[in-house]
């Protein structure tokens, strides 16, 4: 289901977070992604599927796919050795290489995989996406029930890389640096390709209490880059994205700019996608990966 392509030119993405629904409708109808519907609903998960229920009469069109991005607490994202297998095989096999390093029994696992752009290495490598059955089945049936098309499920880094795709000009890749609430994320993507990926326990709400924080973010994007520079020597990504957050967001682009070897850019997003009524930037930062996950077009992850 994380590869599955999309049907129709409009996709309807929900976010399901601790404190309600982030909901992004993105129409691709004419050459700049539109998004056509947006909403953050306050709401506990015992009241989800009256408020889909709800989104779906206001918003969205009859056979139109939906997507749901998973929480990063609820999927592993892993490292393997790809088996040497033919691909039809290659769910079965993998299962062997990341049995270990799953909390959960790997009979209760819904496993996807994508690739990494090749290394330099002998063995070659590949993402694995890991969830319980369970959290897939129980949204399959409250997606179900609210007459909607579950056709994807996503997750976060995949989202991230969709949304500066639409930015990065050149397409010559870049970094980027997105922080939530209680925890950051760092993604290479080049011309389109996830290639590396890194998080860390340091988000807004501690940047809030602590200014000394930013020293901790820099010195992680520094060592990302180095092992980035290491390992993809190849490749020269050399500008960092920060993307919006609650907080000093022009005190943390200078930071950055001044104490990593890479020039720390913002980029205004509604640039390149439209978006009418515009979106508060309060919305905007609950909204990133959503909109994100409403950008996909095609089934290569």
């Amino acid at each position: 289901m994380f590869r599955k392509k999309t049907q129709s030119s409009q996709l309807n993405a929900f976010s399901f977070l601790n404190d309600g629904i982030s909901f992004v409708s993105v129409n691709r109808d004419s050459e700049q992604p539109k998004i056509d519907a947006w909403d953050f609903i306050k709401c506990e998960a015992k009241d989800r599927l009256q408020h889909l229920k709800t989104l779906a009469k206001q918003h969205i069109k009859k056979n139109s796919n939906c997507t749901i991005v998973l929480q990063p607490e609820n999927y592993r994202l892993l490292i393997a050795e790809e088996p040497v297998v033919p691909r039809e095989e290659l769910i079965d096999a993998i299962q062997w290489n990341v049995k270990d390093l799953l909390d959960f029994p790997i009979d209760q696992a819904t496993l996807d995989v994508f690739n990494i752009p090749a290394m330099p290495t002998p063995q070659n490598k590949i993402n694995v996406v890991a969830c319980k059955k369970t959290l897939i089945e129980s949204y399959a049936d409250l997606f179900n029930q609210g007459k909607l098309d579950l056709t994807i499920i996503d997750i976060e880094e995949l989202a991230i890389r969709n949304l500066v795709y639409q930015f990065d000009i050149e397409k010559q890749g870049l970094i980027t640096l997105l922080i939530k609430e209680d925890s950051g994320h760092i993604i290479f993507s080049h011309f389109g390709e996830l290639y590396f990926f890194r998080r860390f326990d340091v988000g807004s709400v501690a940047l809030k209490n602590d200014d000394s924080k930013k020293e901790t973010i820099a010195l992680e994007v520094q060592r990302s880059i180095d092992y980035f520079d290491r390992s993809f020597r190849h490749l020269r990504i050399n500008q960092l994205f920060i993307a919006p957050f609650d907080g000093d967001y022009a005190s943390m682009v200078n930071f950055l700019d001044s104490n990593l070897s890479v020039k720390s850019v913002s980029v205004n997003l509604f640039d390149h996608i439209h978006c009418e009524p515009a979106m508060p930037n309060e919305i905007l930062v609950q909204s990133l990966v959503t909109i994100g996950a409403a950008l996909r077009v095609d089934e290569a992850a």
